[in-house]
């Protein structure tokens, strides 16, 4: 019985923590479930160990199919921050959650999928949510930026959710004389218009996925329960 012992122990030592515990306790059908959602690609995008209480926050995740859709402004320069919003992405999308994203690397389809996707929450109430790194919303070449966004959520007084990334906030996109596409610090100006003291921002910034993601899923679920505006997120104002 010892040498079954050890040999157990050593076996589970070579499990993910979330089997090990699981297994462990003989709870077979929540090691079963939890096995599940890991290889079918449900709960994370990255291959990070799933723990017992990532496992107990997906199982109470509430399901999006009455939300109102969300889509993420964001600098998509291939960063963490990109990255880890892309694992919040999927994290939605695996409840239902009408959310969209772009990808940056399907060429030309960036753009029509940005007007579609800007399009479809001003139809239909949605929220902007804005992953506000320092430099989010900086005025470049591009017809398609964070910059363009935000001015599209100006002009058609979408609701917007601020999600703090970055220490720097509200975010201090680059200006000036000597910058190349925005020598007048209209991004500045914009952030000002936009991001005012009396809206109030979400602070992400030790939040793992699955809490951004459940913040998100919140502000969708509410904003299709109550009509108007208050302290999550806000509708731009004329």
């Amino acid at each position: 019985a010892a040498s079954t012992d050890r040999s157990s122990s050593s076996y589970q030592q070579h499990l993910p923590g979330w089997i090990a515990q699981s297994a462990s306790t003989a709870d077979l059908p929540h090691t079963l479930r939890s096995l599940w959602r890991c290889f079918d690609g449900k709960v994370f995008a990255d291959d990070r160990d799933i723990t017992v209480e990532d496992a107990t926050a997906e199982e109470t995740f509430p399901d999006g199919k009455d939300a109102v859709p969300g889509m993420f402004s964001a600098r998509f320069d291939g960063g963490d921050i990109e990255h880890k919003f892309r694992r919040v992405h999927k994290i939605l999308q695996a409840h239902n959650f009408p959310v969209l994203m772009v990808d940056a690397g399907i060429g030309d389809n960036f753009g029509k999928l940005t007007q579609n996707y800007l399009n479809k929450i001003e139809k239909e109430k949605g929220v902007l949510i804005c992953v506000c790194t320092a430099h989010y919303a900086e005025k470049t070449s591009s017809p398609f930026s964070s910059f363009q966004e935000l001015q599209f959520a100006l002009d058609y007084s979408l609701d917007v959710l601020p999600l703090k990334v970055a220490d720097v906030y509200p975010p201090k996109p680059p200006g000036g004389p000597k910058h190349p596409h925005d020598q007048d610090c209209e991004a500045e100006a914009l952030i000002k218009m936009i991001f005012r003291p009396n809206l109030a921002y979400k602070d992400c910034r030790k939040l793992d996925e699955m809490e951004i993601a459940r913040l998100i899923a919140d502000k969708l679920l509410k904003k299709k329960q109550v009509s108007g505006h208050g302290g999550e997120g806000g509708y731009i104002q004329r």
